[in-house]
């Protein structure tokens, strides 16, 4: 957990392929775990985060054309914040 007003941003960009699904995962259930998240709670992020990535791959890249998923984290006092943004299709 972050102290005080105090926030810790991080960031992490891959090709929207399925083979980085592993990365991407990993990634996302360190932070949770240094956000001071439960192991459940870790989990059901993972779960939340791997869906929105396969979600972005079947829409936004649909026709297959390349691109990249970005994720942006912020842990503060009481809270994590995850943001993922692509580049694909509305």
């Amino acid at each position: 957990m972050v102290r005080g007003d105090q926030s810790l941003n991080s960031g992490l960009r891959v090709p929207a392929d399925k083979r980085f699904l592993d990365i991407f995962r990993s990634y996302v259930i360190k932070l949770a775990f240094i956000a001071g998240l439960s192991e459940l709670e870790a989990k059901r992020l993972e779960l939340a985060a791997e869906e929105a990535f396969m979600n972005t791959i079947e829409h936004a890249y649909a026709d297959g054309s390349p691109g990249d998923i970005f994720l942006k984290v912020e842990i503060g006092e009481t809270e994590l914040t995850l943001s993922i943004r692509d580049e694909g299709l509305p």
